[in-house]
């Protein structure tokens, strides 16, 4: 399959394929974090979701895709703890974001293999 632009993925398509998403109760906004999934053309988005506490991540909004790319260039992400709006610079611990972001990369630095 062709390499798919981040911005023709569409909610349905990632679902049901969502591969590491942090307990919400970390402390932070319950209704609020990130998430991974894959894509049909074998690459990853991480995003950004939001809802009301009495919706699921699908029901009432859904994710803001964010970045795309390989499982190694994900991986890398996690372990450098950069910002995914920036990933040219490290997240930053006084940003509002920081308390679920982190829980999204150990997460994801616990999965050997891509998944």
């Amino acid at each position: 399959m062709e390499r798919m632009n981040i911005s023709d993925i569409t909610n349905d398509m990632i679902r049901d394929a969502v591969v590491v998403k942090p307990d919400e109760n970390n402390g932070c906004y319950e209704g609020h974090g990130y998430l991974v999934a894959k894509c049909p053309d074998g690459e990853y988005v991480l995003g950004n979701y939001s809802h009301c506490s009495c919706y699921g991540t699908w029901g009432n909004g859904s994710p803001t895709l964010q970045w795309k790319g390989t499982w190694a260039e994900l991986r890398a992400m996690a372990e450098g703890g950069l910002d995914p709006d920036m990933p040219s610079r490290k997240a930053d611990i006084t940003d509002s974001d920081y308390g679920h972001v982190g829980p999204l990369y150990r997460d994801i630095l616990a999965i050997q293999q891509a998944p």
